[in-house]
């Protein structure tokens, strides 16, 4: 099964269309839904997982940039300022998948953007601003 973290932008005149249902419906996908900004008239954003089998997510990502919305990785939002990071460890802890991690014979801090779901908490702790989540 693979899965993937993707932000899916929404034009401001776009029309209702039930595109969660066609994906689970039509290409057997599992959503899971990680942070949600959409308002009637505007430009929206849903950033989110889809699981399935891979021809599948595929598949489903192509009917969904057929409706005109705007498909992008997460990982395009997500990002670690190496000049910013005094590699201090204090988003470590904070991160529930472990896309940050710490090299513990160096103390260096890794970052891993495939496995992030942008949750900010990294982000919130920083002291020195150093992580960046572009998706609000």
């Amino acid at each position: 099964m693979a899965k993937v973290a993707m932000v899916f932008t929404f034009p401001s005149a776009f029309q209702e269309q039930p595109l969660a249902y066609r994906l689970v419906k039509e290409y057997d996908l599992m959503i899971n839904i990680l942070h949600a900004h959409i308002r009637p008239s505007e430009e929206g954003r849903l950033i989110l997982e889809l699981s399935g089998d891979e021809k599948n997510n595929e598949r489903g990502l192509k009917l969904v940039r057929s409706t005109g919305v705007s498909v992008q990785p997460l990982r395009d939002f997500v990002s670690r300022d190496e000049e910013l990071c005094t590699h201090c460890t204090a988003c470590v802890g904070q991160c529930p998948t472990e896309a940050l991690s710490v090299d513990r014979e160096t103390m260096q801090v890794s970052f891993d953007p495939e496995m992030c779901i942008a949750c900010g908490m990294c982000k919130d702790v920083c002291p020195t601003g150093a992580m960046r989540i572009d998706v609000d």
